[in-house]
C-alpha cells in the first residue's frame, strides 16, 4: 500500500491476484490495483488479496473457490469486488 492510499501488487497472477484486471502469470515489477484509491490496510492470502478502505469498506480479489472475496460467489475477480455484509 502506498502513502497515497492506492495498493500496487506483484508476482503470480494468473488467477486474478494482482487485481489490475489481467491474469498475467508473473508479474516481476509492481502494477496497480484497478479501483483503490483510499486503502488503509492490505492483507493477502495464497491467491487473493484484502483491502480495508478508508469509510470502513473492504474490497477483495483474486482466487474465490471457497468463497474468499466474500461477495456470494465462488466466482474469482482481477479487480476488486466489495465484501458483502461488513
Amino acid at each position: 500500500m502506498l502513502a497515497t492510499g492506492h495498493v500496487e501488487c506483484w508476482g503470480y497472477g494468473k488467477e486474478g491476484e494482482l487485481g489490475n484486471g489481467s491474469d498475467t502469470e508473473i508479474q516481476d515489477t509492481p502494477v496497480e490495483v484497478e479501483g483503490l484509491s483510499n486503502a488503509t490496510h492490505v492483507t493477502q492470502g495464497v491467491k487473493h488479496a484484502c483491502a480495508l478502505l478508508s469509510h470502513g469498506e473492504v474490497d477483495c480479489w483474486g482466487e474465490n473457490d471457497k468463497g474468499q472475496l466474500g461477495n456470494g460467489t465462488m466466482v474469482g475477480s482481477d479487480t476488486p469486488v466489495e465484501v458483502e455484509g461488513l
